[in-house]
């Protein structure tokens, strides 16, 4: 869970400076990197 925070963290502070039609790319990016983290354990 303190990873999770961790990425949402970074994810809100990345995403907030970038346009919004940007913004629904990267939050799926995070996703998938978030994912695969806990994936390979």
């Amino acid at each position: 869970m303190i990873l999770k925070k961790r990425y949402s963290r970074i994810l809100k502070n990345k995403t907030f400076k970038k346009p919004k039609k940007v913004l629904p790319i990267y939050i799926n990016l995070y996703k998938y990197k978030f994912k695969f983290i806990l994936y390979r354990g």
